[in-house]
């Protein structure tokens, strides 16, 4: 049986892709272990992987209070484009040699260390392998500072990364990535992760008497989005007249204190949604791949409400194109939400398309099919990789 290492960082919805594959690889007898932000020990532990954080990379928490411009600085200089994370790589393989890395899509830093150390690596995307070539103006100019001061060569397109890696797993859905048509050989869609075996809940929650059906969810993302609280709470006065019952999870990023519940309305800060979604009519979301994926997987339509600047005005364009849907602004007001969300509650066609992309998600086993990958990678002959 093989060692693996998962390169991972906080960036909450990017985690779960390879937890799952984790999990599997598990299964099957390998040893596997992840490199993260000291912020992601007690997630990865809690499941029973050893977590080694980053030796000397700026320390990095998704929930940290930063607003939108200084947040993706921060990300881009010191998680995605670190030299830092490259000489992490180097340390702690030195400490616990790995047979194979698995590297998250957007580790560029970490990439270069891993060409360094000699040892087999896989890119893994957490989200459309389309999405990074719509944002290469923002990220090739800093990649190759970083590439020019380690004394690489610089780099036409930050796809390029990944070019000579061996494989490239995307945990998404194929049918929906902009990207897939045009992906090179060594690209292997695997379908998104999404929880399985939760059982089906309908928690006895605090709901007024005589509040009906349908079941509305509204949850956005796990870490901090800069106005993220006043649109949760737009949304829960939009939603106030209806004659429905609003379920709002914040996650550790919102207080749930912040927020004022309407007769019906809760609010709480975690429940698991795989668990929720089999009863929810319809889906308010920030537009998350994980997320979405995870809705698109229970056959419930989504009301998508994007954070500019990220991947999920791309994922909610294609949501909408798919007519599972309807993509709104993050500013929206409550009189809009609440046209579009009646709009989606009473229009069948909506569910009928996410049941359909449903069937699409739900027919692959997606962690086993990337479990796969990784064992044919490490059964290959040694030239052949």
């Amino acid at each position: 049986m093989s060692r693996i290492l998962f390169i991972t960082f906080d960036g909450g919805g990017n985690q779960r892709p390879p937890l799952g594959i984790a999990r599997e690889l598990a299964t099957r007898g390998h040893t596997v272990a992840f490199l993260g932000h000291e912020s992601q020990r007690s997630r990865i532990e809690a499941v029973g992987f050893a977590f080694t954080s980053y030796p000397s990379s700026p320390a990095w928490d998704g929930t940290a209070a930063l607003a939108a411009a200084e947040r993706r600085i921060r990300l881009i200089r010191n998680v995605f484009l670190d030299s830092h994370m490259m000489t992490d790589v180097l340390v702690v393989l030195e400490r616990q040699p790995a047979d194979l890395l698995v590297l998250d899509c957007l580790l560029f830093s970490a990439m270069i260390g891993a060409e360094r150390a000699d040892v087999p690596w896989v890119t893994l995307f957490h989200l459309f392998y389309g999405f990074l070539a719509s944002v290469e103006g923002l990220l090739i100019t800093p990649l190759n500072q970083l590439r020019a001061g380690l004394g690489l060569p610089t780099q036409a397109s930050v796809m390029d990364s990944w070019a000579d890696c061996p494989l490239v797993l995307v945990a998404s859905l194929a049918e929906l990535d902009p990207g897939s048509l045009s992906a090179p050989s060594n690209v292997r869609f695997i379908g998104p992760i999404v929880s399985r075996g939760h059982p089906a809940i309908n928690p006895p929650l605090p709901w007024k008497p005589g509040i009906p059906d349908p079941l509305v969810l509204v949850s956005f993302s796990t870490v901090y989005q800069e106005g993220q609280a006043q649109a949760l709470q737009r949304v829960l006065d939009a939603l106030a007249s209806l004659a429905i019952r609003v379920l709002v999870t914040t996650g550790p990023a919102v207080d749930p204190a912040a927020l004022t519940a309407p007769v019906n309305a809760t609010i709480l800060p975690f429940l698991p949604h795989a668990a929720l979604l089999p009863h929810v009519s319809l889906f308010v979301t920030h537009a998350g791949h994980t997320s979405t994926m995870e809705g698109l997987a229970h056959g419930v339509p989504l009301l998508c409400m994007p954070n500019p600047g990220a991947d999920q005005p791309l994922v909610a364009a294609r949501v909408e194109d798919s007519g599972a849907g309807r993509m709104i602004s993050n500013q929206a007001g409550p009189e809009e939400i609440r046209s579009v969300a009646t709009e989606l509650l009473g229009n069948p066609s909506y569910r009928e398309a996410a049941q359909r992309l449903a069937m699409m998600i739900n027919r692959q086993d997606s962690a086993a099919r990337g479990a796969e990958e990784l064992e044919a990678l490490l059964s290959a002959p040694a030239g052949s990789q």
